[in-house]
């Protein structure tokens, strides 16, 4: 299945493993910001940005990416979000939202914290959210990137792993963001983007070639 996203005011779907991806994105960053040089700063920032996140998507097999350009209104939207197909849960008893996970839930907190040496244990901010066919659990962090002529960067980051209508399966929304006065805002927007999406069936052909 695929996952359709209501992306609200104007975003751009960046292809995964397009040859000219980088050139793309200086393009999209001088949209944004324009060729002046005032802006060169702004211009390095949002590239480095979404060359991380062109980089993270493409490492994970990413199915979309998809840049962040403006809401309604024209206020500025530095985000951007990527699809993964996830990861089957075949510890779920049953392939209902509620089944698939409870199993999901301590697979996604091991992964995350045993590694490091931590109990895995839910974060403050860690959320199950419902939608009308399907589970989420959000888990939002905050790290600093370190950027080159920029210095370290507070970026948000925020993944949503959403159960699969019909399958004991969960896809993977990773969403990322930079850590300024927006981005409270951001967070609600990812959560109500998120509850929003809806499952494409696939074609006959494609569901047969992903059995």
């Amino acid at each position: 299945m695929r996952l359709e996203l209501p992306l609200p005011g104007r975003w751009y779907a960046l292809p995964i493993g397009a040859p000219d991806a980088r050139t793309r994105i200086r393009r999209f960053a001088e949209e944004v910001h324009g060729a002046g040089d005032d802006r060169a700063l702004d211009r390095i920032r949002l590239r480095r940005r979404l060359h991380l996140a062109l980089a993270h998507a493409e490492r994970g097999r990413a199915q979309q990416l998809h840049l962040g350009r403006a809401l309604d209104g024209g206020l500025p939207l530095p985000a951007s979000i990527a699809v993964y197909p996830g990861i089957a849960v075949g510890t779920a008893v049953d392939a209902s939202p509620e089944a698939v996970m409870d199993a999901l839930v301590p697979l996604v907190l091991r992964a995350a914290h045993e590694p490091l040496g931590g109990s895995p244990i839910p974060g403050p901010d860690d959320r199950v959210l419902r939608t009308p066919r399907s589970l989420v659990l959000r888990r939002p962090t905050l790290e600093h990137v370190e950027a080159e002529a920029v210095g370290r960067l507070p970026t948000l980051r925020v993944d949503y792993w959403v159960t699969v209508p019909g399958e004991r399966h969960a896809m993977l929304v990773h969403a990322v963001a930079p850590e300024t006065a927006l981005a409270p805002l951001l967070r609600e927007l990812f959560d109500e983007i998120i509850v929003g999406a809806r499952f494409a069936s696939d074609s006959a052909l494609a569901a047969e070639l992903r059995r």
